[in-house]
């Protein structure tokens, strides 16, 4: 009984997440954006064993058409076309098994899984970050209502499933690093949270090369937290010793990431001799990095890291209009409310920790989480990338969002009257976050609604308005229909 009474809060929000992302996943009967890429691979890897090419000459529609049809006459066996690694297309893949290849619910059910595990690993997150169950119950059920996440959840792109291995590895991390501040003495050999971490965040990088940042920052919060170690005990540190242990856990997440190509070995060099088989694979991967450096090419909605701040351009993932008032589509809109509130509670944090507010040094795993997911992009100049990126990172500034509403509510110093001022604001914030998550919520699941007053009539009044204030780019106004 006592079990129940401790997790049941948190498996009512594991349960409600679940169900807002199966709601209509059978819609729309299309590809959205880059499933028109995802699918096809999924269903070479399950039909032929790695991702072949796309015949030349077809159009998106005219490999839809075939893909609802059963019809695998579009691949080129010759040729290998894929531009990530194998990982998040083997687990949509998944999906298929159960419903088919033609059937959207088979191409998204794996992301709804991902989008539900990602919810779970929040809450554990935030409850291990500050040992407080109503920091980690609301973080989860922000993350379980934001429409960005739900739409995320819902489609067969690969980033839910990289930000589902980075947060269960970071939450691992932070299991490790709470048994290393507690135990001077803990050997890394003792640590299997640890090795699972790295084990995470390999299968992170098997899934986008971006995975690969998450690794890094991962080895940053173990040399980190080592280093604290031993300036409060200086003979706790061996330097040698620590050298070898990140060399090691590099070569986890390496090895990890290696084991992922296995069905690529087993089909595209199985007639070879396994050291031209190698060499094969080093120059697709040589071929994959250009690939990814190079993608430079316009898009109506590239979006540059720095205008994330205020989710200034989200991407308009679907569109089809129905009837002329009536219309389906999804969007990667999140909650702005509680967008804008954790940006706030990210600097609010900072200033805490300066100030030394907060003496919490687990906490410094979600900044280094969300640095791994937002720094490279600041930096990546040129290339295109998008919006709906954010949703990598998104649940560590939903931890923090969680701990500061707390904060203000239980732990402000103030009269009486201020206190009951400032409370009523916070639930008058909580109140609208949770309206607006709602009110956009057929543009995150692909309801047919009203084109003039429905989430997509929100969807482009933002983007007017970020247009109008000179937040992003005027020259990359998106247009109706989006160029994939």
């Amino acid at each position: 009984m006592k079990l129940v009474k401790d997790y049941y809060l948190y498996v009512c929000i594991a349960i409600f997440a679940l169900v807002l992302r199966l709601i209509n996943l059978a819609s729309p009967k299309a590809f959205i954006m880059d499933e028109a890429y995802y699918v096809p691979d999924s269903i070479s890897l399950l039909k032929n064993g790695y991702e072949a090419k796309i015949a030349s000459g077809l159009s998106k529609d005219q490999v839809l058409n075939k893909v609802l049809d059963n019809d695998y006459s579009f691949f080129d066996l010759s040729g290998y076309g894929a531009t990530h690694p194998p990982l998040g297309k083997m687990m949509i893949s998944i999906g298929m098994i159960f419903f088919g290849t033609s059937n959207p619910v088979g191409w998204r059910l794996a992301s709804v899984i991902a989008g539900t595990v990602i919810v779970i690993a929040t809450m554990a997150l935030a409850y291990i970050v500050f040992r407080n169950k109503s920091i980690s119950l609301i973080a989860g059920a922000m993350v379980a209502i934001d429409p960005m996440a739900i739409a995320m959840s819902k489609t067969a792109h690969l980033d839910i499933f990289l930000a589902m291995f980075a947060i269960v590895g970071f939450t691992f991390l932070a299991v490790y690093v709470k048994n290393r501040l507690d135990n001077i003495s803990y050997p890394i050999f003792k640590s299997v949270w640890l090795f699972l971490g790295f084990v995470s965040l390999g299968l992170a990088t098997a899934v986008k090369w971006s995975g690969l940042y998450f690794v890094f920052f991962g080895i940053i919060v173990f040399v980190g937290f080592n280093l604290y170690i031993s300036l409060k005990h200086p003979k706790t540190i061996n330097i040698i010793k620590l050298s070898i242990e990140v060399t090691l856990l590099g070569f986890v997440s390496l090895l990890v990431y290696l084991l992922s190509w296995i069905p690529w070995l087993f089909t595209i060099g199985k007639n070879i001799n396994p050291i031209v088989s190698l060499q094969s694979l080093l120059g697709k991967h040589v071929a994959l990095y250009y690939a990814n450096v190079n993608l430079t090419e316009k898009h109506n909605y590239n979006s540059n890291a720095f205008e994330w701040v205020l989710q200034a351009k989200p991407t308009l993932l679907y569109y089809k209009e129905v009837t002329d008032s009536s219309i389906i589509s999804v969007s990667s809109l999140p909650n702005l409310l509680l967008w804008v509130g954790s940006i706030v509670a990210l600097v609010v944090t900072v200033i805490f920790l300066v100030r030394r507010v907060i003496n919490n040094k687990i906490v410094y795993i979600i900044f280094a989480a969300i640095l791994a997911g937002w720094l490279p992009w600041m930096i990546s100049y040129g290339r295109t990338i998008f919006q709906f990126y954010t949703v990598v990172f998104e649940p560590y500034l939903y931890i923090l969002l969680a701990f500061v509403l707390y904060v203000a509510w239980i732990k402000v110093n103030m009269r009486e009257k201020k206190i009951n001022i400032l409370r009523m604001f916070l639930l008058i914030f909580i109140f609208v976050s949770v309206v607006f998550s709602f009110r956009v919520y057929s543009g995150s699941v692909g309801i047919e609604e009203s084109k003039s007053n429905g989430s997509y009539s929100i969807f482009t009044q933002w983007q007017h308005f970020t247009k109008d204030a000179h937040i992003y780019d005027i020259n990359q106004m998106p247009e109706e229909t989006i160029k994939q």
